[in-house]
Parts: C-alpha cells; structure tokens; sequence
C-alpha cells in the first residue's frame, strides 16, 4: 500500500509540474511583455519602471532560470501575486475552493444519477428485445453464441415499424 501511496503522490506531482510548465509556457509565448502589462495597469511606461519591473519580477533573467524558478515556486505553493486582485493567488484559490467543489460534486452525483439510470433502461431495452426474439435471456452461452441473430432480428422489427 505504502508503494502505491508513493507512486500516486510522483504522478501527482509530475502531473502538475507538466501543467505548471505548459503555463509558464503559454504565458511567456503570448505577445507582448509582461512588464509593459504591469506597467501599462500601474498608469506608466517609463523605461526605468519598466526594468525595476523586470527585475524584481525576474523577467530579466533567461527563460530557463524563470522556469526553475516558477515550478519551485509551484512546489511551495506560492501561486505568486495576482495584479487585479492585489492579493496572493492562493488566497484567491482557496476562497473559491468550496463553490468549486460544491459545483463538482453536484455535477458527478448528477452524472452518476443519469447515467445509472440511462444504463438501467438500455439494458432493459436489450432484455427486452432478446425476449421477444424468442431467446431465453438467462442462457448466456446461447445468447453469446447467437448475438447476430438477435441484433438482426432487432434491427428487422425496428424496420418494420
């Protein structure tokens, strides 16, 4: 069990890595910069705020050390800072974390619910069909041995109607 524990938790973690690198990817790969975005909400464009910017962001620093530097932030759970909200990301993140798994859970109950019940009625329809093919529904191997008779014979009343 402890095995499986450990596995589960390396897929877990290499899982996010995967998606904490395709979004820093994404991100950087957007035109435009992000410090002339930065600067453009605070109300300047000066150059000298533009590189205090970059610095103290590390958007000066080659893309490599950015991403290191990202997925060890991801790991640590700093999220970073979101500029509209002014607040910590995570903060954001775990505020809304009880709508979004209120929001889940209604949603796979649901799911669940309607698709068991969908089940239900199309196997009985298939019982049913069996049945007035004239086969013994209970007789597996026979109805395993003659499952194209009964889906022609099916497709032929369907016709017929």
């Amino acid at each position: 069990i402890a095995l499986l524990i450990v596995t589960w938790v390396a897929r877990l973690v290499a899982v996010i890595l995967v998606i904490a690198t395709f979004n820093f990817v994404l991100v950087r790969a957007a035109p435009g910069d992000p410090a002339m975005v930065m600067a453009g909400q605070s109300g300047g464009a000066d150059p000298k705020i533009l590189d205090d910017l970059r610095k103290e962001y590390g958007l000066d620093k080659p893309y490599l050390v950015q991403l290191a530097s990202h997925l060890g932030r991801v790991l640590t759970l700093d999220l970073g800072y979101s500029y509209r909200q002014r607040r910590p990301v995570l903060d954001l993140i775990l505020e809304r974390l009880p709508a979004t798994l209120l929001l889940t859970l209604t949603a796979f109950c649901l799911a669940l619910l309607i698709g068991t019940t969908l089940g239900a009625l199309a196997g009985l329809a298939v019982r049913r069909g069996v049945a007035a093919a004239g086969f013994d529904p209970d007789g597996e191997a026979d109805f395993l041995d003659r499952r194209h008779e009964i889906a022609l014979h099916i497709v032929r009343q369907r016709l017929q109607r």
